[in-house]
């Protein structure tokens, strides 16, 4: 059976703008993939992550694009995420929650909001040494060709 052309096959999809900053209000407020697909009236997660392969709604310099408001969505969610801090160091102080269970509740949303926000949350890389001093430039790196050993004929 020939395909028609320029008809493209497949299902039509449903992504306009209005759907994409639905999702992407949904993804900064702490909601997954998972579950914004599991929520009545919005797309199924493989359809999100389809939004994302194929970049909707734009090129990838333009931030009206799906990637882009996608990105800068999660960069705020690393935000709230963060802001959950205070209010497990308040039940911790309340008794309402174990410390050691508060201890990994914590170490988790700063993994996460640091992968989520680098620039904000990440780890900070150490370019000195214990003194302070700028760390010397590593030595060069040289590959040498090597002619290969000689055949007993």
């Amino acid at each position: 059976m020939a395909k028609k052309p320029g008809k493209p096959i497949g299902r039509p999809s449903k992504y306009t703008q209005d759907l994409a900053e639905r999702v992407c209000v949904l993804i900064a407020q702490g909601d997954s993939i998972a579950k914004i697909g599991d929520t009545e009236g919005m797309p199924d997660a493989r359809t999100i992550f389809r939004w994302l392969a194929a970049n909707a709604g734009g090129d990838e310099d333009d931030p009206a694009s799906f990637r882009q408001q996608y990105m800068r969505a999660r960069a705020s969610r690393a935000d709230a995420r963060f802001e959950r801090l205070d209010e497990i160091m308040q039940k911790v102080e309340d008794g309402l929650l174990d410390p050691a269970a508060a201890r990994v509740m914590m170490d988790a949303i700063k993994w996460q909001s640091g992968k989520e926000n680098a620039k904000r949350y990440g780890e900070k890389v150490q370019l000195a040494d214990a003194d302070g001093d700028k760390l010397p430039a590593p030595p060069p790196f040289f590959i040498m060709p090597v002619a290969p050993p000689a055949r007993d004929e």
